[in-house]
């Protein structure tokens, strides 16, 4: 059941596996909560090999935003990030980031929801 230790275990994950290039943790049938979403993001700034990462169709919120944010100003080898079907919050304040990121030349792909009308 996906739940605090779930997302521990893949933030260690992150960090040691340095095969692991594409991760797709996409509506759960679970959906990952805020929570959850920081914990896991903590271990995205120190992974060197993921390139994809998928977190559409969850709960994330500010919280999540914060920590990939942090992550994202540290992680060199993130190319695509997909956001979709999540609190606006969390993609307004991300594209900031995607932004800033884009100014420095680093490929960088992000998949937003249609803004709510």
């Amino acid at each position: 059941m996906p739940g605090p230790a779930l997302y521990a275990s893949l933030q260690e994950t992150l960090v040691l596996c340095q095969s692991l290039t594409s991760l797709a943790l996409t509506n759960l049938f679970m959906p990952m909560t805020d929570a959850d979403g920081a914990v896991l993001c903590k271990g995205i700034s120190k992974s060197r090999a993921l390139k994809s990462l998928d977190l559409s169709g969850n709960l994330l919120g500010k919280l999540t935003c914060w920590e990939l944010k942090i992550s994202l100003q540290k992680n060199k080898s993130l190319e695509t990030l997909n956001l979709e079907c999540n609190q606006v919050q969390v993609c307004v304040s991300v594209c900031v980031c995607l932004i800033l990121r884009a100014c420095c030349f680093h490929v960088f792909v992000c998949v937003l929801a249609k803004p709510e009308s």
